[in-house]
């Protein structure tokens, strides 16, 4: 993406280490069963035309949030 506005790349910078955190957290299975709901990624960007508008950021913030949500029901 070619992004030029300062303050969407300071949020896609704090978005990818949300991101990141989220990750780590599923990785050490410390974060709470998905019950089967999502993560939010998805409104996350949503709500940045530029950002949603990029299909392939689209399609992996929609894949994050369906591997939560069918994955991560239950870690045990």
């Amino acid at each position: 993406m070619n992004i030029k506005d300062e303050v969407t790349k300071k949020y896609l910078m704090h978005y990818k280490d949300y991101v990141n955190q989220l990750i780590k957290a599923v990785h050490d299975k410390t974060i709470r069963n998905s019950e089967g709901a999502g993560l939010g990624l998805i409104r996350g960007i949503s709500e940045y035309d530029l950002l949603c508008s990029d299909i392939k950021l689209w399609n992996f913030v929609v894949d994050a949030d369906n591997y939560y949500s069918v994955e991560c029901i239950s870690f045990e």
